[in-house]
């Protein structure tokens, strides 16, 4: 198998601020590579239930399965090692589209 560099960016929208828990949006970006141009939307950061800070949610799709169970079915996927790095890259991007929010108003 062929690897392939390829570099994305986190791109952050802010929810408005009457909206309950949903913090913002986002999406991943890449450029260069075999990816070059393709996008992965989805991400949501949330305030956390405990009111200690903020989680994110992958982009996933309910399911019913053939015994009639409700799923669901990630689209991000991985090791765990791995998928809690994202979180950390979706969460610092988030971080600082907010202290930029915060440095305009």
């Amino acid at each position: 198998m062929k690897t392939h560099n390829t570099k994305f960016t986190v791109h952050i929208e802010l929810a408005p601020a009457n909206t309950v828990n949903k913090l913002a949006e986002g999406h991943l970006a890449f450029k260069g590579g075999p990816l070059d141009g393709c996008t992965v939307g989805g991400f949501t950061v949330w305030a956390s239930r405990s009111g200690n800070g903020e989680n994110v949610t992958f982009p996933a799709r309910a399911y019913t399965n053939g015994k009639g169970e409700k799923k669901t079915f990630s689209f991000i996927q991985g090791e765990a090692a791995g998928m809690s790095q994202l979180r950390h890259v979706v969460l610092e991007a988030y971080r600082e589209a907010k202290q930029a929010a915060v440095n305009e108003a």
